[in-house]
């Protein structure tokens, strides 16, 4: 308890509990914690219960929410004090930000960072400061070359690199490295080596990797390496990976089989693998676990541009000539045999057979 008095444009503090009466001041700021006294164009800091926290020879003292900025000589230099005057930070750093739980600081123009309890975490000699809250890692960077911390101070990656995007989703740090790129696990393992020209996440379970005008994929669950980089396109279809003319199984990366120059892949779905054969003009229907031929189908003027193939349960529809508004649907089941269907064959203008799928794809 503390009682503020008046005398000649001056004002002391008397404290209640020590019945004592501080020296005249020129002006007394009266803090939620503590009371903030100047003097001469100088502060001091006194707690309420009497006690002179710091004595009046600081520039300027700035309370906030948990500490104490203080300016020992001008406004070029800050420290940070608590509430019950120990020293946390000495007042010698050009800027000072309170973030997290961390007090990040700043020499000219570098930065570091200390814990609330004045621990070092990253030291001073950084040009920029990166925080990532859902990894909990800290990327900083000096000289053009970056690296990571973690948020307890652990380096994770070496200030080496040219560049470092983290893949939140992923749980992997991309780096790029003299124009070549490779991956980190978030603990700082290398998954791939920076070889490669390309990465590529697809539907955060793929990587596509380019390396020298070829691709490969590698397993983002598996951290596998699931095709070489031997490919001049890699293509998903559903649950097929298409490397140039191989499928491979996208559940288990097994190559299911190569197609011939005269084969064209088409389509498939969870049981069947649809083929075109440039020669004989056949659409052929695989068994996908098998790869036993189940039909085959001579549609005139198919176009593998234009046309496309509908996989149903119990039968497939073929829709040919798409182009120029105009369409010819046929329908047959799994034996090969052309069937009969509400929808029959279209010369109407595109937008009937649009009309025509849709009430297919709801049957």
């Amino acid at each position: 308890m503390a009682i503020v008095t008046h005398k000649n444009f001056k004002v002391s503090i008397y404290f209640i509990n020590t019945k004592k009466l501080t020296a005249e001041y020129d002006n007394i700021l009266l803090d939620n914690q503590v009371i903030i006294v100047a003097l001469n164009g100088k502060k001091g800091v006194y707690s309420y219960e009497g006690k002179c926290l710091l004595s009046v020879e600081h520039f300027n003292i700035i309370p906030t929410e948990k500490f104490l900025i203080v300016h020992l000589d001008d406004d070029k230099t800050q420290g940070v004090y608590s509430y019950t005057g120990i020293e946390i930070l000495p007042p010698k750093y050009s800027h000072l930000r309170f973030f997290y739980n961390f007090i990040e600081v700043g020499l000219e123009e570098k930065k570091g960072i200390y814990s609330f309890k004045g621990n070092m975490i990253i030291p001073v000699g950084y040009n920029f400061i990166e925080y990532n809250f859902s990894n909990k890692v800290i990327k900083v960077r000096t000289n053009h070359k970056e690296g990571l911390f973690s948020f307890d101070g652990k380096l994770i990656l070496p200030v080496i690199f040219d560049k470092i995007y983290i893949w939140d989703d992923d749980s992997l740090f991309q780096v790029v490295l003299n124009r070549k790129m490779g991956l980190f696990s978030f603990d700082g393992k290398l998954i791939l080596p920076i070889i490669f020209d390309k990465l590529d996440s697809y539907k955060h379970s793929f990587i596509s990797l380019h390396q020298n005008g070829k691709e490969g994929l590698f397993s983002i669950e598996n951290r596998t390496l699931i095709i070489p980089c031997i490919y001049s396109k890699i293509t998903f279809y559903q649950n097929i990976i298409l490397g140039d003319r191989d499928l491979f199984d996208m559940s288990t990366y097994k190559q299911i089989t190569s197609l011939t120059a005269e084969e064209e892949f088409i389509t498939c779905n969870e049981f069947y693998i649809v083929i075109y054969n440039n020669n004989s003009s056949n659409i052929v229907i695989l068994q996908k676990s098998t790869l036993e031929k189940k039909c085959s189908v001579t549609v005139d003027n198919f176009s593998t541009l234009f046309s496309k193939v509908l996989l149903k349960e119990d039968k497939f529809v073929v829709v040919n000539h798409e182009y120029f508004c105009q369409s010819i649907v046929f329908t047959f089941d799994y034996k090969g045999k052309k069937i009969k269907t509400p929808y029959p064959t279209y010369t109407d203008p595109q937008k009937t057979v649009v009309r025509s799928l849709r009430k297919f794809k709801k049957n």
